[in-house]
């Protein structure tokens, strides 16, 4: 009947109710503010704390705290967000060392890679953006990480529980954590 906070299960609660870590959380399409009661997420300028703050399409900016545009083709982003499509990176032959500013560029499905970033289901190797195997796929240690479940000898598989993971995505459950020195995937009901 709750949701999750990225932890644990909490309670959602709606418009002008109290939120926060570790208590309860807003329901869908509401962002818990700074003095934490759920609102609606803000427009242009308005204060922040987090992306999720502000309304679809804008970030919040770390330096000003308040939400702005996502950023497109050549904005400067080394505090900025870049717009769906765009990551931030030095310009190709730019070299930080001379003073140069990242800015956002765009990315483009099967090309290089933007400043190790590739599209959503690509992964970046040797430099250049590469479909990422679903499950069942082939895979190889040291190759595009798979798009879900993880490699196991030689092929994209999901985890069961008690199995050693490195993140969310490689588990059935969707959760990989735990107390150990090796991370293991926990069950769907387990306190992580």
């Amino acid at each position: 009947a709750g949701g999750c906070d990225g932890f644990n299960c909490q309670e959602v609660v709606g418009l002008g109710e109290a939120c926060g870590p570790q208590s309860t959380i807003c329901s869908p399409l509401l962002a818990c503010n700074g003095l934490q009661l759920c609102e609606n997420p803000g427009g242009v300028n308005v204060s922040c704390g987090s992306d999720g703050d502000c309304e679809e399409g804008l970030y919040c900016d770390p330096n000003l705290l308040e939400c702005l545009f996502r950023l497109g083709d050549g904005g400067a982003c080394p505090t900025g967000g870049c717009a769906f499509g765009f990551a931030c990176a030095y310009p190709t032959g730019v070299s930080p060392d001379g003073g140069a500013a990242p800015t956002c560029q765009p990315m483009f499905p099967d090309g290089p890679c933007v400043g190790g970033f590739c599209l959503e289901g690509e992964g970046c190797l040797d430099g250049g953006c590469v479909a990422q195997p679903g499950l069942g796929g082939a895979c190889a240690d040291g190759g595009v990480p798979c798009l879900a479940g993880a490699c196991v000898s030689g092929q994209c598989q999901e985890l069961g529980e008690g199995q050693a993971c490195q993140n969310d995505q490689a588990c059935q459950t969707g959760l990989c954590g735990g107390t150990g020195t090796q991370p293991v995937c926990a069950g769907a009901c387990v306190s992580l």
